[in-house]
């Protein structure tokens, strides 16, 4: 296979950042979505004197975005081998008070356009005989946070995607995997009040947050060769939270 490009969405958040030196030192070619962020990302690569990558900025609102998007990535890179799709959003509100809209977006960006950029790349995939894709889920999928209905439900819904896309597209050699963080030093995690931070701390059996670069390289395990009979699995990375 001669290809090594791989499309990250969401790469302008603290795990994207996390992500894009490890796998640029793993030789891959790097197609970087980003949305409002996207000159902060290209100041990120700047700084970091980070090459072999791009930044595209588009929004993830629905299937002609993607489509536009993908086909954006293929004619200024080539073919996309690679798909991790990391773009995510939260709304926190007790279930009886999550306003619907917010459901609606939540579950748009989390897992309908995991769903769709999958469905669009695949078709490639398929013709070429190979494929790695990896969804960022959650810990919080699998255990009770309260406030979190929507982005529970959508990190659980990126697990159960995995396991129909693997059963999908494995005879095509195509891998399907989903990755799910705990609590790590990058992300989300970093609008937590320091406080409360301490306190999660005290949940998790490590006692301590996890490292993201850790996050970097088991997507780069999942992409590689060596990974090939890895397929529609959930790798946990929580420090024993779950």
């Amino acid at each position: 296979m001669k290809e090594k490009i791989v499309l990250i969405t969401g790469a302008s958040g603290g795990l994207g950042k996390a992500i894009i030196p490890i796998l640029i030192e793993k030789g891959y070619t790097l197609a970087l979505q980003a949305d409002s962020r996207a000159a902060e990302l290209k100041t990120f690569l700047v700084d970091n004197g980070l090459t072999n990558c791009a930044v595209f900025e588009s929004s993830l609102d629905d299937e002609l975005a993607c489509i536009k998007l993908v086909d954006r990535v293929e004619a200024e890179l080539g073919k996309i081998s690679f798909l991790v799709n990391n773009a995510g959003i939260n709304r926190t509100a007790s279930s009886h008070k999550l306003a619907a809209s917010d459901w609606n977006a939540v579950l748009n960006l989390n897992l309908t356009i995991p769903f769709l950029l999958s469905k669009i790349v695949s078709k490639q995939m398929i013709e070429d005989g190979f494929g790695r894709i990896v969804h960022i889920s959650s810990v919080v999928g699998t255990i009770p946070v309260a406030g979190t209905a929507a982005y529970a439900a959508s990190k659980a819904g990126l697990m159960g995607m995995a396991r129909a896309q693997s059963a999908d597209w494995a005879k095509y050699g195509i891998t399907v995997n989903c990755i799910a963080p705990g609590y790590l030093d990058k992300g989300m995690i970093e609008q937590v009040p320091e406080k409360m931070i301490e306190q999660l701390k005290e949940t998790i059996p490590a006692r301590t947050l996890g490292d993201a670069k850790g996050l970097a390289a088991m997507i780069a395990y999942l992409c590689s060769d060596e990974a090939a009979y890895v397929n529609g699995q959930t790798i946990g990375m929580n420090g024993g939270l779950a």
